[in-house]
């Protein structure tokens, strides 16, 4: 599904990266994100308002495009 997601916006958009959030304990959706080739861009503090551990991840994985099909 990943893949699927990633070769829909290099074809259909000038996206230049895939931008998601999550909770910063969910370590197996980490792992899970990281191995699809995600990395934590950055970590904003009190996101979650109603969470005792209110902070959450950023992660970004940069698209790649083959320049030969960019023009």
């Amino acid at each position: 599904m990943m893949e699927a997601l990633e070769k829909d916006i290099t074809e259909n958009s000038d996206a230049e990266g895939i931008y998601l959030h999550m909770h910063v304990l969910n370590e197996v959706g980490k792992k899970f994100y990281e191995s699809c080739g995600f990395y934590v861009h950055e970590k904003l503090e009190n996101y979650y308002t109603d969470l005792e551990e209110p902070h959450c991840y950023i992660l970004l994985k940069k698209i790649t495009r083959d320049p030969k099909k960019d023009g």
